[in-house]
Order: structure tokens, then C-alpha cells, then sequence
């Protein structure tokens, strides 16, 4: 994430970023030796014609200095007058709190916030000026609004969303602020609603009116599959309709529509036979039936994308041959890990153990999901992405440890690599400045922070380190309003030294270029209007950055455009 992207999230989508957990003493995050020094940014006059040659609007969200804030959108600016010390940015970048109630676009709602939550969002976009915001549905426990208008909602403390554009509460099902006539909200099924359609044990609603097929009900019987009296129907939408029925497609009818019912997210099964609808779409020619005798249909057991009926394993509609299938399993939330009597596997791999005694999940067997690790009988064995470890044998005391979750078995036995690391430090009392900086022990510390997915683990996997920062005050380093740091001497961005700290005001955020394909010479988004002791700059903080000072008429010119 470029500093410009993280600065944008901060400020104007209004969601500070998830605090990082801090490792455990048994994690030993390793501090690189590297260090970040401090530089100072950019001077040059050359942004003020950039900026009036690519300008665009206001970035929308609130802008908080020491004794005021600034509401900005679009071509709108407004300086409000909160509780400063308990003002707060919410989820939604139009909304803020303080003691006294809501503000929306800047505009106090004196209202208890007791139970106060942003429940969803309706999306517009203004395709004459290229406009697109989001306007919240928000409730207390008294009242629900859409955006600054009461909405009518019979039970406000209870009031959740169920789709983007489905809403309920206790006693009634809602399209966005309309209650859905007859819908019974106690037979609601959340889990499979989708977009404009939504089920209860009766009826499919599409649009918060009742969805007829062919002048019959329809029923919601799985993710993607939907039935009447006399058709099966499968959700088969790839673009924006205006009718229900375009939205889906008929199946052929080897169905026995009474008894048709959903197992699980993938597998639905009649009486005659068990189906298995993948949940992608177009749907195409194929033919959803699982080659499982009907004889054999009471004998199935389900696990995620796979079956058993007692003489095969299938994947989805396709038998795979290695198996056992009188004992076959998988590792719970995990179906790419199997294991029957003979093994543990990882589909046709088999997982590198001494297999002795059946492998039964839970009593010899174990996998701890977030070690990547395996426990069999007293053997071990640990895969990463790029390192993998099998020990045969544990003592009891190290089986101890590594069950309890604390321990990574390369703790127990480093590899070589990592008894050449550099020296460990003990994270705890690591104060947390704003994301991604830290101070420990009078020095301050950069969190990189690294994610891939490991396709081989079919999972994602991450990796901390700390850097060295130099060239702040570190004892005087700070966060100040808005995602920046200043010590007692000057502001910054990130590691970037913006302007000396004295009476300085964030004023305005204008949305720059967007940068496009190929040789653009524009500059990325997005400006800053700062004023300090010496006067006025502007700032654009991507990349290297640069920045510029601006005389009185210019600063004016700017906020009164």
C-alpha cells in the first residue's frame, strides 16, 4: 500500500486501519537492520501550476484540527464547531460523532447515539458529472435514519442489514427503507439472500415484491437453485436486470421438485438423486447430477466440495480414486487436507509421516491452522510457503507445547537460517505512534508488513518485520490529526519532513489526477492546503511528493474557488 493510498483510507473513506496484533514472546519478530532515514520533501513552484491545470474536487470526509473541524465534499467546505474531545470520524465518510449526537455532511443530528451503527449504504452515481457517494442507512437504539431522514422502523435496536439492499429487525423485512408486505421475517433465510432477491419459507422477493414465475411462487432452495411447483430455476446473473426472470435459467426435469432440498453450500439431493451445482455462473449444458447409485443416497456424508457414499469419494461430480471411503475425512474447515486409514493427505500428496495407526482426527491427529502444522502420533510436520520441516520424533513436553497453539515448531528446532538471524527483541511495552510506527525502548520502528497467498496452502500467509526509522525527535514523536506525525520541531508524512510545527491547520484536500496507462505526465492524487507560523503550502504526497509555498492571494484563491 503506497503512503498516499493509506493517508486516502485514514482521511477520507474514514476507517482507520485494523490496529497490527503485537507478536507474542513466542512469535520473536526479528528487527532487519535496516534503517529508513528521514528526508525532507520536494520544494518546487512548478505544483501550483499542476495543481490548477489537473484540480478536481474536494476529497470528501472531515478534516480535524485542534479546535475545529473542516466537512468537505465535492465542491462543498464547511467549518463546524464539534465537542473536540469526543469527536470522531465513523464508518461512513459523510458521518461523524460527538457527545451531542450525529453529524452528517457536517450537520448535527442532536440525538442519543446510545447503539449507535452504520447498518448499510445506498450507492448513487451521478453519471453527468462523474459523481459517485454513498448514502448510509443508520440506526440507535431509538431511531433509524437514511442519511438525516427518519425512516420508520418498528424495532431500531434490532434493526441489521441481510443484503445491500435488504434490511429487517425483529419483526419486519425491509427494501431499504420500505417494509416488504407478507414476508416472514422469522423464516428469513440470510444466508442464501443475494443482492435484490431474498427468501423466506415461502417466497422469493425480488426488489421487496413478491417474485412469480410463471404464475407460480417461487422458493429459494439453495445458493443458486430456486424452485416452483413445476420448474427448477438457477440463478444465472451476469449483468443488471430489470425483470426477476432474466435472472435465471430453467433446468431440465430429472428434478423430484417435492423432495428437492439443500444440503449444503454445494450439494442439494431429492429422492432419486444428489446434485452438486458448483456456484458459478453461466451454468452452461451441464448436468448437475452426482453418479451416486439411489440405493446408496441414505449412506452419503458430506464434507464441503467432497462426498462419500460408502464405496466411492467424489469431488464435486468426479470420483477420485486413492482413497478409503468407509473412513475417509478431512481437516475440519480445511476439505484440501484428507485422511482415511492408510494416510494424511494434501490431494494426491501424501503428507510425509510414519503411519502406524489409523489417523483419526482429534485424538491422534491434529492441525494447528495457524502454524501451518500437523500433529500425528508424535511425529510433526510444518509446511510454509517457502520452508517446510518433518520431525518423527516429540517428546511429551514439546507434543505439550505445540498442541497448546504458543509454540511454532522452527522455535523448537531452528532451521539454520534462522540461527544466523540477527538478534531477537522482546516486543512488549512497544508503543504504538499511528500505523505503520512504533516506539521501543526510546527508538522508533517502521512495521513492514508483508502478505501473499500460498497457493500450495490454498490459504493466505503474512510476514512482519521492524526497520529502524531515523531523524525524528523520538521523544517528542507523535500522532497528530489526520494520519500525519510531528515532534516538537516539524511535521511529517509518513518518513517525509513536511514544515516546521507551529500552529499548523490542515484547511482543505482536493482530489488530484488519476494517473492512467502509458506516459502520463499528471500528478497523482492527491493536494494538500496546509497553513503554519510561516504561511501557507500546498502538498501533493504521493510518490516522492512535493510541496510549495503559497502566498496569501493564492491560499484565498484556493478556498474560494
Amino acid at each position: 500500500m503506497n503512503r498516499l493510498l493509506l493517508l486516502t483510507l485514514l482521511l477520507v473513506a474514514c476507517k482507520q486501519k485494523p490496529v497490527e496484533q503485537l507478536p507474542t514472546t513466542a512469535e520473536k519478530e526479528v528487527v532487519v537492520q535496516d534503517t529508513i532515514t528521514v528526508s525532507d520533501i520536494h520544494r518546487t513552484d512548478s505544483l501550483w501550476r499542476s495543481f490548477w491545470e489537473y484540480k478536481r474536487p474536494y476529497v470528501e470526509g472531515y478534516i480535524i484540527n485542534q479546535d475545529y473541524v473542516i466537512y468537505q465534499e465535492k465542491d462543498t467546505r464547511k467549518i463546524i464547531k464539534p465537542d473536540m474531545a469526543s469527536f470522531a470520524r465513523l464508518d461512513v465518510s459523510r458521518l461523524a460523532k460527538d457527545k451531542n449526537g450525529i453529524y452528517y455532511q457536517g450537520d448535527l443530528i442532536k440525538i442519543d447515539i446510545t447503539g449507535f451503527r452504520v447498518v448499510g449504504v445506498i450507492s448513487h452515481y451521478d453519471k453527468q458529472s462523474d459523481y459517485y457517494w454513498e448514502e448510509p442507512i443508520w440506526r440507535t437504539y431509538k431511531q433509524a435514519f437514511r442519511g438525516t431522514k427518519p425512516i420508520a422502523i418498528s424495532d431500531p435496536a434490532t434493526f441489521e442489514s441481510v443484503t445491500t439492499c435488504y434490511f429487517k429487525d425483529k419483526n419486519y423485512l425491509y427494501y431499504y427503507d420500505q417494509k416488504v408486505e407478507g414476508a416472514d421475517v422469522a423464516t428469513l433465510q440470510k444466508e442464501l439472500a443475494d443482492e435484490e432477491f431474498v427468501s423466506d419459507k415461502d417466497n422469493t422477493y425480488y426488489r421487496g415484491k413478491p417474485f412469480i414465475y410463471k404464475g407460480e411462487r417461487v422458493q429459494q432452495v439453495s445458493n443458486n437453485i430456486y424452485k416452483t411447483a413445476t420448474h427448477v430455476l438457477r440463478y444465472n446473473a451476469e449483468y443488471d436486470k430489470e425483470r426477476a426472470e432474466d435472472y435465471f435459467i430453467e433446468l431440465p426435469d430429472y428434478f423430484d421438485i417435492p423432495t428437492l432440498r439443500r444440503l449444503n453450500d454445494f450439494y442439494l439431493i431429492d429422492k432419486n438423486h444428489l446434485y452438486y451445482d458448483e456456484n458459478s455462473y453461466p451454468l452452461g449444458d451441464e448436468d448437475l447430477r452426482v453418479p451416486i447409485p439411489k440405493e446408496n443416497l441414505s449412506k452419503i456424508k458430506l464434507f464441503e466440495v467432497l462426498v462419500t457414499d460408502g464405496n466411492k469419494v467424489y469431488r464435486g461430480k468426479k470420483p477420485l480414486s486413492g482413497y478409503d471411503a468407509v473412513t475417509f475425512g478431512i481437516v475440519p474447515g480445511h476439505y484440501y487436507y484428507q485422511y482415511d486409514k492408510n494416510g494424511i493427505y494434501n490431494w494426491s500428496k501424501k503428507l510425509p509421516f510414519h503411519y502406524t495407526n489409523r489417523p483419526e482426527y482429534g485424538k491422534n491427529f491434529f492441525y494447528m491452522d495457524n502454524q501451518s502444522l500437523f500433529v500425528y502420533e508424535d511425529q510433526a510436520y510444518y509446511r510454509a510457503y517457502n520452508d517446510s520441516l518433518y520431525v518423527p520424533h516429540l517428546t511429551p513436553q514439546q507434543l505439550s507445547l505445540l498442541k497448546e497453539g504458543n509454540t511454532p515448531l522452527r522455535e523448537l528446532f531452528p532451521s539454520q537460517d534462522d540461527k544466523q538471524k540477527n538478534k531477537e527483541i522482546d516486543t512488549t511495552g512497544f508503543e504504538q505512534l499511528s500505523y505503520p510506527f512504533w516506539r521501543h525502548q526510546g527508538q522508533i520502528y517502521h512495521l513492514i508488513y508483508k502478505e501473499w497467498y500460498d497457493s500450495d496452502q490454498h490459504d493466505w500467509r503474512s510476514e512482519h518485520r521492524y526497520v529502524v526509522v531515523k531523524g525524528y525527535d523520538n521523544a517528542s514523536l507523535k500522532a497528530v490529526f489526520n494520519g500525519f506525525l510531528a515532534d516538537k520541531n516539524y511535521w511529517y508524512y509518513d518518513t517525509t519532513r513536511l514544515f516546521q510545527n507551529k500552529d499548523v491547520e490542515l484547511l482543505a484536500i482536493y482530489e488530484g489526477y488519476e494517473k492512467g496507462w502509458g506516459m502520463d505526465p499528471a500528478p497523482s492524487p492527491n493536494f494538500y492546503l496546509f497553513k503554519n507560523a510561516q504561511g501557507y503550502w500546498l502538498a501533493e504526497l504521493s510518490g516522492e511528493g512535493a510541496m510549495c509555498p503559497l502566498t496569501n492571494e493564492q491560499a484565498s484563491k484556493l478556498l474560494n474557488q
